[in-house]
């Protein structure tokens, strides 16, 4: 397969395309050479994320386990309401309210959820756009060197690399002078590798030039480099929070608390209940009547243990938390803290010393506006 690049030059508008593609796959109808280099070897964007739909984060928030005791216990005491008031013997109108009440809840934590990070995976994707169409590179193009988006680099190009350049291709060097690429974040190894056109000519894509200067002569473009094709195979699993870690511990202590009250409450009520002799003669449908009762009075306790209340505080905590961290255009996806619990607001004040404090001088922070870095 040819390129047909000239190594001083860089690409031009006038080459011929017609023998681009050593397999014949170079489209007819083509008169533009750069757009037949798009279409046989791809343009210069990596894979994108897959983006998520409201319904899929609301999905994943019915995942949360405090969320599936809630939902647990709604559709039991919806169950058991629905029982008081259509077929129980003392039949109460109301009593299904309680379950629709704690349904009404779920339904609104995952919606404010949901919102809220799909509201925040959309100002991600704008603010990655905006960081990629700021990436340049210096680009060597009918003979001259201009700099040109990363996304515009074809395979033929002629790229000028210098230290600090992290490479948005996969490329050959064909002159260097005391060329060096960092490779630890494909390879692990923390050691700069030397790159020449003798000893070793292949730069790859995501790595970073820390020493020297050379050109290279693009190979390879956006999901076919090293890069690319790496980060096609990544599946990214998305970490649990402390917070969440923490609440799921709290879901798992309710809920094994709840069900075990809950058990001995009945079983202490059925020993009881069939412990103690009646006045009067029981017979089968009492018996079975007294004892839903009293699976009714454990159920009840199961529900009353499940605090409703407590996801839809932290979720709108976080969700407050987030848009207050916005307005200081700190833009958060997942909030997590440090061990210190702080974010710092990146501005230094000069301290100065209090010569009237003695013997140990107090450090006042320096109100001088001349004084401030």
């Amino acid at each position: 397969m040819r390129l047909r690049t000239d190594p001083e030059r860089g690409l031009s508008e006038a080459m011929e395309p017609a023998t681009l593609d050593g397999m014949g796959r170079t489209p007819a109808a083509a008169t533009d050479s750069f757009l037949v280099r798009k279409s046989v070897f791809g343009e210069n964007k990596l894979p994108q994320p897959h983006t998520k739909s409201v319904w899929e984060f609301a999905f994943e928030a019915l995942k949360d386990k405090t969320l599936i005791v809630l939902c647990v216990a709604a559709f039991v005491d919806l169950a058991i309401g629905i029982y008081k008031s259509g077929f129980a013997e003392q039949r109460e109108p109301a009593a299904y309210v309680d379950g629709i009440a704690i349904l009404f809840a779920v339904v609104v934590i995952v919606l404010i959820s949901a919102l809220n990070d799909y509201r925040k995976q959309s100002q991600f994707r704008q603010l990655s756009d905006y960081s990629r169409s700021l990436s340049k590179f210096h680009v060597i193009r009918d003979g001259k060197t201009r700099e040109m988006p990363t996304a515009s680099i074809l395979v033929g190009d002629i790229c000028q690399i210098s230290a600090g350049d992290i490479l948005p291709s996969d490329g050959i060097v064909i002159q260097s002078f005391n060329l060096s690429c960092d490779e630890s974040a494909l390879t692990g190894e923390s050691m700069a590798v030397s790159k020449s056109p003798t000893t070793d000519p292949f730069v790859l894509s995501g790595t970073k030039v820390v020493d020297g200067i050379g050109k290279i002569v693009i190979v390879a473009t956006g999901p076919n480099s090293v890069n690319g094709r790496l980060l096609a195979s990544l599946e990214v699993e998305v970490e649990e929070t402390p917070l969440q870690a923490k609440l799921g511990k709290l879901a798992d202590a309710i809920s094994l608390f709840g069900l075990g009250a809950a058990l001995v409450m009945v079983l202490g009520l059925v020993i009881l209940y069939f412990s103690i002799a009646p006045a009067v003669p029981r017979t089968t449908v009492d018996i079975v009547n007294d004892l839903v009762n009293l699976f009714i009075i454990g159920v009840t306790i199961v529900v009353v243990a499940v605090p409703e209340g407590l996801p839809l505080a932290v979720v709108l905590a976080l969700a407050h938390a987030t848009l207050r961290m916005l307005k200081d255009n700190n833009l958060v996806r997942h909030l997590k803290a440090d061990k210190t619990g702080t974010l710092t607001q990146n501005r230094m004040t000069v301290l100065i010393p209090d010569p009237s404090a003695n013997p140990r001088p107090r450090i006042l922070v320096s109100r001088h506006p001349e004084l401030r870095l």
